[in-house]
């Protein structure tokens, strides 16, 4: 939906950690392509259960 909600993953610091599946989560209204990725602060795209760096602090759900 259009919905804001925050998912908390800890994380040992400095470790490298797995990107969270996107099970659960909806599409914006309107939208119904395949895509989805995460979108670290690092500004690269990482898959559901794909290998994130340690210094990515945030995540954000991208979908096209």
């Amino acid at each position: 939906g259009n919905s804001f909600k925050d998912i908390q993953i800890i994380v040992k610091k400095g470790s490298e950690f797995t990107a969270p599946a996107s099970d659960g989560l909806t599409r914006p209204d309107g939208n119904i392509g395949s895509y989805f990725k995460w979108l670290g602060s690092d500004g690269k795209l990482y898959v559901p259960g794909g290998s994130v760096p340690a210094n990515v602090n945030k995540l954000t759900a991208q979908f096209d």
